[in-house]
């Protein structure tokens, strides 16, 4: 799934494999699902994980088939600061780190600690040399 999502988040094709390994998941997936009567109107997909240890993947391979299908695929992008991927659901479309908390921060203190150090290097290159 990563690299199918990430072939998309670079604007590149996905993978072939990726896609057909994802879709025979899928399959799985459906497979082991029934539908319920949802909250409010309609239904949802219920799965039964039973001692399948796969079970706890079908969940995501239907949520990752349903994106590829019918999901805005043009919001998902890679994080700037790690390899995670995201949906940018924020207003203007310009997210750019899987989290604020993590990857931002950690972004913004790098830009910060850059700055003061650059402030410096003017600073200690504008006294020019000690001429005592």
């Amino acid at each position: 799934m990563y690299r199918v999502f990430r072939g998309v988040a670079e604007g590149d094709d996905p993978p072939t494999e990726g896609i057909e390994a994802l879709r025979r998941f899928e399959c799985e997936a459906i497979c082991h699902a029934k539908l319920v009567p949802g909250p409010g109107e309609g239904f949802a997909w219920e799965w039964a994980l039973g001692d399948e240890l796969n079970g706890v993947l079908w969940p995501v391979a239907h949520a990752a088939t349903g994106l590829l299908t019918s999901g805005p695929l043009w919001r998902v992008k890679g994080c700037a600061g790690c390899s995670w991927l995201f949906v940018d659901e924020s207003k203007n479309k310009s997210r750019r780190w899987c989290s604020m908390e993590d990857c931002g921060t950690h972004a913004k203190m790098r830009r910060y600690v850059a700055r003061g150090a650059a402030k410096r290097a003017r600073r200690n290159n504008s006294e020019g040399p000690n001429t005592s």
